[in-house]
Protein backbone atom coordinates (compact mmCIF):
# COMPACT_ATOMS: atom_id res chain seq x y z
CA UNK A 1 0.00 0.00 0.00
CA UNK A 2 1.38 3.37 -0.99
CA UNK A 3 0.71 6.05 1.60
CA UNK A 4 3.16 8.69 0.39
CA UNK A 5 1.38 11.00 -2.07
CA UNK A 6 3.62 12.30 -4.83
CA UNK A 7 3.16 15.59 -6.65
CA UNK A 8 5.67 15.84 -9.49
CA UNK A 9 6.60 18.62 -11.88
CA UNK A 10 8.73 17.64 -14.85
CA UNK A 11 11.05 20.20 -16.46
CA UNK A 12 9.57 22.14 -19.35
CA UNK A 13 10.80 21.03 -22.78
CA UNK A 14 13.49 21.19 -24.04
CA UNK A 15 15.11 21.15 -20.57
CA UNK A 16 16.28 17.69 -19.48
CA UNK A 17 15.59 16.17 -16.07
CA UNK A 18 18.97 16.55 -14.35
CA UNK A 19 18.12 16.74 -10.63
CA UNK A 20 15.25 15.93 -8.27
CA UNK A 21 14.18 17.55 -5.01
CA UNK A 22 11.89 15.51 -2.79
CA UNK A 23 10.29 17.97 -0.35
CA UNK A 24 8.35 16.57 2.60
CA UNK A 25 5.60 18.83 3.94
CA UNK A 26 5.00 19.72 7.56
CA UNK A 27 2.09 18.67 9.74
CA UNK A 28 -1.18 19.95 8.37
CA UNK A 29 0.29 21.70 5.34
CA UNK A 30 -2.37 21.61 2.65
CA UNK A 31 -3.81 18.28 3.77
CA UNK A 32 -6.48 18.36 1.07
CA UNK A 33 -4.09 18.43 -1.87
CA UNK A 34 -1.44 16.25 -0.26
CA UNK A 35 -3.99 13.71 1.05
CA UNK A 36 -2.26 13.29 4.40
CA UNK A 37 -2.01 15.66 7.33
CA UNK A 38 1.06 14.17 8.97
CA UNK A 39 3.82 11.63 8.41
CA UNK A 40 3.46 10.12 11.89
CA UNK A 41 1.38 10.70 15.00
CA UNK A 42 2.49 12.95 17.83
CA UNK A 43 0.63 12.63 21.10
CA UNK A 44 1.67 15.96 22.66
CA UNK A 45 3.52 18.76 20.82
CA UNK A 46 4.65 20.13 24.20
CA UNK A 47 6.33 16.78 24.97
CA UNK A 48 7.46 14.98 21.83
CA UNK A 49 8.75 12.03 23.89
CA UNK A 50 5.24 11.27 25.16
CA UNK A 51 3.91 8.01 23.68
CA UNK A 52 6.78 7.70 21.21
CA UNK A 53 5.43 4.35 20.03
CA UNK A 54 2.86 6.31 18.01
CA UNK A 55 5.70 8.05 16.17
CA UNK A 56 7.45 4.73 15.61
CA UNK A 57 4.44 3.21 13.88
CA UNK A 58 4.08 6.03 11.36
CA UNK A 59 7.79 6.35 10.64
CA UNK A 60 8.03 2.59 10.17
CA UNK A 61 5.42 2.90 7.41
CA UNK A 62 6.66 5.97 5.52
CA UNK A 63 10.47 5.71 5.76
CA UNK A 64 10.73 2.66 3.43
CA UNK A 65 8.37 4.27 0.92
CA UNK A 66 10.41 7.46 0.81
CA UNK A 67 13.62 5.42 0.47
CA UNK A 68 11.99 3.66 -2.52
CA UNK A 69 10.97 7.01 -4.01
CA UNK A 70 14.56 8.26 -3.72
CA UNK A 71 15.80 5.06 -5.41
CA UNK A 72 13.35 5.53 -8.30
CA UNK A 73 14.44 9.14 -8.75
CA UNK A 74 18.12 8.16 -8.69
CA UNK A 75 17.40 5.44 -11.28
CA UNK A 76 15.71 8.03 -13.52
CA UNK A 77 18.93 10.06 -13.25
CA UNK A 78 21.19 7.19 -14.30
CA UNK A 79 21.79 5.94 -10.75
CA UNK A 80 22.99 9.37 -9.62
CA UNK A 81 21.86 9.70 -5.99
CA UNK A 82 24.11 12.76 -5.80
CA UNK A 83 21.53 14.52 -7.99
CA UNK A 84 18.68 13.80 -5.59
CA UNK A 85 18.02 16.23 -2.73
CA UNK A 86 15.83 15.34 0.25
CA UNK A 87 14.25 18.32 2.01
CA UNK A 88 11.54 18.84 4.59
CA UNK A 89 9.92 21.36 6.85
CA UNK A 90 8.79 20.69 10.42
CA UNK A 91 7.45 17.12 10.58
CA UNK A 92 8.74 16.60 7.03
CA UNK A 93 12.27 17.42 8.25
CA UNK A 94 11.83 15.00 11.15
CA UNK A 95 10.69 12.29 8.75
CA UNK A 96 13.52 13.12 6.34
CA UNK A 97 16.06 12.72 9.13
CA UNK A 98 14.90 9.15 9.72
CA UNK A 99 14.93 8.47 5.99
CA UNK A 100 18.56 9.59 5.96
CA UNK A 101 19.34 7.45 9.04
CA UNK A 102 17.97 4.36 7.28
CA UNK A 103 19.09 4.99 3.69
CA UNK A 104 21.74 2.71 2.25
CA UNK A 105 23.39 4.00 -0.92
CA UNK A 106 26.15 1.82 -2.28
CA UNK A 107 29.57 3.39 -2.71
CA UNK A 108 29.35 2.56 -6.42
CA UNK A 109 26.30 4.86 -6.60
CA UNK A 110 28.14 7.69 -4.84
CA UNK A 111 27.31 6.69 -1.28
CA UNK A 112 25.34 9.88 -0.62
CA UNK A 113 22.45 12.11 -1.57
CA UNK A 114 22.94 15.45 -3.28
CA UNK A 115 21.92 17.07 0.01
CA UNK A 116 19.59 16.93 2.99
CA UNK A 117 17.85 20.19 3.87
CA UNK A 118 15.78 20.49 7.04
CA UNK A 119 13.74 23.53 8.06
CA UNK A 120 12.26 23.94 11.55
CA UNK A 121 12.65 20.24 12.29
CA UNK A 122 13.41 18.02 15.20
CA UNK A 123 14.78 14.52 15.61
CA UNK A 124 12.29 11.93 16.86
CA UNK A 125 13.86 9.68 19.50
CA UNK A 126 16.51 12.27 20.28
CA UNK A 127 19.11 11.34 22.84
CA UNK A 128 19.45 7.86 21.37
CA UNK A 129 22.34 6.63 19.29
CA UNK A 130 21.96 5.97 15.58
CA UNK A 131 21.93 2.23 16.30
CA UNK A 132 19.21 2.69 18.93
CA UNK A 133 17.08 4.82 16.60
CA UNK A 134 17.39 2.24 13.83
CA UNK A 135 16.49 -0.50 16.31
CA UNK A 136 13.44 1.50 17.42
CA UNK A 137 12.07 1.57 13.86
CA UNK A 138 13.09 -2.03 13.27
CA UNK A 139 13.45 -1.76 9.50
CA UNK A 140 15.00 -4.94 8.16
CA UNK A 141 17.13 -3.26 5.51
CA UNK A 142 18.70 -0.49 7.62
CA UNK A 143 22.42 -0.11 6.94
CA UNK A 144 24.98 -1.14 9.53
CA UNK A 145 27.11 1.94 8.82
CA UNK A 146 26.72 5.72 8.83
CA UNK A 147 28.33 6.44 5.44
CA UNK A 148 25.30 8.14 3.88
CA UNK A 149 24.89 10.43 6.89
CA UNK A 150 28.58 11.36 6.96
CA UNK A 151 28.87 11.96 3.20
CA UNK A 152 25.62 13.80 2.47
CA UNK A 153 25.89 17.61 2.64
CA UNK A 154 23.32 19.04 5.06
CA UNK A 155 21.70 22.37 5.78
CA UNK A 156 19.59 22.62 8.93
CA UNK A 157 17.74 25.88 9.54
CA UNK A 158 15.35 26.98 12.25
CA UNK A 159 13.46 30.19 12.96
CA UNK A 160 13.76 31.69 16.43
CA UNK A 161 10.01 32.16 16.92
CA UNK A 162 8.63 28.73 15.95
CA UNK A 163 5.72 28.18 18.39
CA UNK A 164 5.71 24.37 18.12
CA UNK A 165 9.33 23.23 17.81
CA UNK A 166 11.21 25.90 19.72
CA UNK A 167 14.80 26.72 18.92
CA UNK A 168 15.83 25.47 22.37
CA UNK A 169 14.03 22.15 21.93
CA UNK A 170 15.53 21.65 18.49
CA UNK A 171 19.05 22.37 19.75
CA UNK A 172 18.67 20.07 22.76
CA UNK A 173 17.37 17.24 20.56
CA UNK A 174 20.66 16.92 18.71
CA UNK A 175 19.16 17.94 15.39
Amino acid sequence: MTIVPVMAKDPSPPNPHTHTIVFLHGRGDNAVSLQTASWFDVWDVRDFASLEDLQTEGLREVVPEICDLLAREAAALGGRYDRVVLAGISMGAATGAHVLFNLDILAAAGGRLGAFIGFSGRCPFSGRSLTEMRKTLGLGDAPSHDNVIRKTPMLLEHCVDDPVVTKEWMMSSGF
